[in-house]
């Protein structure tokens, strides 16, 4: 578990986040195989040297597991390929000198004890442990605790949404419904602060732009989603394209949002619509067919063009979060799909109209 970096941003009175690169993948390592007792621990020592310093560790295969000596009960981890990221909610940053991090590649941790709504918290004799053991690798940075400039709480709510979705991806993944994840909560209240402080520091310079978009099945149909989506924070600039990927699963027939009626199929599973703008705010839907037929949390993925040229994205495109009854099930005499009349018309040179689709297999783009 060699560490190649570590990012250490915070504000006393707002909180503190940590991003720490590996030269593996953290995600897929930590909790198995020669790792399955493997521990990574931040440790954020006190400049009053007769205080003892505050820990978060991470160990299991669970992306958020997470273990604290903290005071605040609002504290995270999360993993996502080759970083993991620590973060704390809260007072305090400014009494820390540094920010430690340290990986140990055998460090079992006892059961599980809650003393509160938080996370569990370690033991005395854990925290002893990663305090003195022999680690695996080490890195240090100094702490500072200085008022966040623009530039860097647009770094740091651009950093926690990247989480917020991986952790609600997995979530989806797991079966689990994340309105119940309090993991996630946490991480989301955290957002919520960092947000709060970038909009009343910073006015009206431009934010991290934002898209939500979220795939339902299409009535009672098994291959067919809708997705309903907005943008924000644009800073009044308008989207003029959109692109929608579904990896591993073929796009064989699709519906542009209406105000991005025109569609291009860029490869089997990747569409682009456009042909006209999308204001900061409008709901717009699209429609998908593929094969495989959509799965429950299946992975796609939403971009966005802005008329300046700007690319934003990608964001996660979150559902389907039910699979529905097929119609052979439901006692129908087929269970084919009847595409609907917006569906057929034919799609010349790769390109169609929202109001003129095709239910037929799209080929592969030339």
């Amino acid at each position: 578990m060699d560490i190649v970096s570590v990012n250490a941003i915070g504000e006393e009175g707002l909180g503190m986040m940590a991003v720490v690169t590996f030269r593996g993948n953290i995600q897929k390592a930590l909790g198995r195989g020669d790792l399955k007792q493997g521990l990574v621990a931040m440790l954020l020592p006190s400049k009053n040297q007769s205080h003892t310093p505050a820990v978060l560790a991470t160990r299991g295969t669970a992306i958020d597991s997470v273990f604290r000596k903290t005071r605040s009960e609002e504290v995270g981890a999360v993993r996502s390929g080759r970083q993991l990221s620590f973060f704390i909610d809260g007072d305090g940053y400014s009494t820390v000198a540094n920010v430690t991090i340290e990986s140990f590649a055998n460090l079992p941790v006892g059961s599980v004890r809650r003393t509160s709504a938080g996370p569990p918290t370690l033991s005395d004799e854990e925290f002893k442990e990663i305090s003195t053991l022999h680690n695996l690798d080490k890195l240090v940075v100094l702490a500072d605790a200085k008022q966040l400039t623009c530039e860097q709480l647009e770094k740091l709510n651009k950093g926690i949404l990247f989480y917020i979705s991986a952790l609600t991806q997995d979530d989806f993944r797991r079966g689990r419904e994340p309105a119940g994840d309090a993991e996630l909560k946490r991480l989301v209240n955290f957002q919520v602060a960092i947000k709060t402080r970038l909009d009343d520091q910073c006015g009206n310079t431009p934010k991290t732009p934002e898209g939500e978009f979220a795939w339902t099945f299409f009535g009672g149909s098994t291959n067919e989603v809708t997705g309903k989506g907005s943008f924000g924070e644009l800073s009044g600039r308008k989207v003029i394209a959109i692109t929608i990927r579904t990896p591993g699963r073929d796009i064989d027939a699709a519906l542009c949002p209406s105000q991005l009626p025109t569609l291009t199929f860029l490869a089997k599973d990747t569409i682009k619509c456009g042909g006209g703008e999308l204001p900061e705010g409008s709901v717009f839907t699209a429609n998908v067919r593929t094969d495989p037929s959509p799965a429950k949390g299946m992975e796609s993925e939403l971009t966005a063009t802005l008329y300046d040229g700007t690319t934003i994205g990608p964001f996660t495109i979150t559902g389907p979060d039910r699979v529905p009854q097929s119609r052979a099930q439901a006692g129908c005499v087929s269970a084919a799909w009847n595409p609907p009349a917006r569906f057929r018309a034919s799609i010349r040179n790769g390109t169609a109209d929202a109001r003129n689709r095709s239910p037929s297999p799209m080929p592969s783009p030339g």
